[in-house]
């Protein structure tokens, strides 16, 4: 060990982690390799089939390639993440290793951004979701009372720090954060869902502008990679979960952009122009944010009322599929301001 320039103890076992431990490296002189699992709060029980959803894990590290470079598969549920001689192995079943870290700080701080990372992937416990989704509006379970998995904090046993003691709404968050278009990441994130909500009602109108669906995309991507780097940069818990609001926002308005390209292909985006306007309707009041809007509600309830007689006349008509889909991520925007949060 001292022929090879390695300090310290063979192996260190932090207590208060009890699942972490940091070595020297075998292959390279003065670094250090750190091995974890990544669990959620022993209170709640473990989902089932991992502690991440393979895919919104996948997702979400495509969307923050500033990490390092990705590589990850769906079908394996597992990662590598190689940057700057460093390489960093994940599976959806939250097991984590490091390797060619500097010292041990470096790898604990590498752990705990790439937990606040993945956290929204993470599947939620009450209802089988992914955490973002239960901050999309789309989780009745996790509608009108706190998520859980939000609510325990990152997968990450080494930081001991929650305490909330209330409940908030992401509208009331909003205003707390005072969040605006030219205001720090969810200011970043906000601008770009201007953008993109602007495209889909040009789309829905019928005057597109070139290649407009994967603008929208772009657009939709930018915007949950800018919440996403708020989640991990935000230092207080409190304000870093209004992030999951956007991110949730980003999905709701990537699937109504997937439902209006399939129509377009379809030459039947007309249809699904009073989803658009409730799905509009709804995102001012998350741009805005006032207070609830009963009247979203009943036209919600009036279109899916109107689509289930379609669909009773004509159950093979595919574009009622989606239709329906850009219907019901409509709503859930509509109801996205009133979700709860830690306050």
């Amino acid at each position: 060990m001292l022929k090879d320039g390695v300090e310290g103890p063979r192996t260190v076992s932090l207590e208060e982690a009890r699942v972490v431990y940091v070595r020297p490296c075998v292959s390279e002189a003065g670094k250090v390799t750190a091995s974890t699992r990544l669990t959620l709060d022993p209170a709640l029980q473990p989902a089932p089939y991992g502690l991440f959803d393979a895919d919104t894990l996948c997702l979400t590290l495509e969307l923050t390639r500033h990490i390092g470079d990705v590589r990850c598969s769906p079908g394996l549920g597992t990662a590598r993440i190689t940057r700057d001689n460093r390489t960093l192995l994940v599976s959806k079943d939250g097991i984590l290793n490091l390797r060619g870290a500097e010292d041990k700080d470096e790898a604990i701080d590498t752990i705990r951004a790439l937990s606040r990372t993945l956290w929204g992937s993470a599947v939620c416990p009450a209802c089988g979701n992914v955490g973002f989704d239960c901050l999309s509006g789309g989780c009745t379970e996790c509608f009108e009372s706190l998520c859980p998995l939000i609510k325990s904090g990152p997968p990450d046993m080494l930081e001991k720090h929650l305490g909330f003691d209330g409940e908030t709404s992401v509208r009331e968050a909003l205003d707390r954060q005072n969040v605006t278009s030219h205001r720090e990441k969810l200011g970043e994130s906000l601008a770009h869902f201007d953008e993109a909500t602007r495209r889909i009602a040009r789309v829905a109108e019928g005057k597109p502008e070139n290649d407009s669906l994967n603008a929208i995309k772009k657009d939709t991507k930018s915007a949950m990679r800018a919440a996403l780097e708020h989640i991990v940069g935000t230092m207080n818990y409190r304000d870093a979960v209004l992030g999951f609001a956007f991110v949730g926002l980003g999905f709701d308005l990537d699937r109504i952009a997937h439902a209006l390209g399939e129509l377009s292909h379809m030459k039947h985006t007309s249809k699904a122009a009073d989803a658009i306007e409730l799905a509009l309707k709804g995102y001012e009041l998350f741009r805005t944010r006032r207070g609830p809007d009963p009247k979203l509600a009943e036209r919600y309830s009036a279109l899916r009322g109107i689509w289930s007689e379609a669909y009773t006349r004509t159950p093979d008509d595919r574009t009622l599929v989606w239709t329906l889909k850009a219907l019901e991520n409509a709503l859930y925007i509509s109801r996205l301001p009133e979700l709860r949060l830690p306050s």
